[in-house]
Formats: structure tokens, C-alpha cells, sequence
């Protein structure tokens, strides 16, 4: 298990999940409600964080980290 939480992120995507990110390395994690740039296939993109989770179905050395908020 990461020290640091994963993140439920909703983005702009025409697919009806969320996707699991881990909190960026430096400072608190972004709130629930807060948009972060994510990183999404080969393009970054906006997300909105939805929820903090303490685990994720996804290995953790598959969940990407996201970036600051915006």
C-alpha cells in the first residue's frame, strides 16, 4: 500500500467511471470538488477529484499521479 491516497477523478472522457490517481508527491491532497490536470492516454487533461480512497482494484504500480491543482 502507497503512503499516499488515491484519488477517485472524473474527466471529461466519454467513458461512465471514474479513474484512480495517487495525490501529487508534494503538499496536501486536493480536496474533493478541486480540478487537477491528469495525465490521460498521451494528453493531459482536467479532472475533478471526487473522492479520496483508502485502496483501488488497480495495482498500485499502474495508478499514475496526478498533478496540482488548478
Amino acid at each position: 500500500m502507497t503512503s499516499s491516497p488515491i484519488l477517485k477523478i472524473a474527466v471529461n472522457v466519454p467513458l461512465s467511471r471514474t479513474f484512480d490517481y495517487l495525490a501529487p508527491a508534494a503538499g496536501p491532497p486536493p480536496s474533493p470538488g478541486c480540478r487537477v490536470w491528469v495525465p490521460f492516454g498521451r494528453r493531459r487533461q482536467v479532472g475533478v477529484v471526487l473522492e479520496h480512497a483508502a485502496d483501488s482494484a488497480v495495482d498500485e504500480d499502474r495508478i499514475r499521479r496526478c498533478g496540482d491543482p488548478i
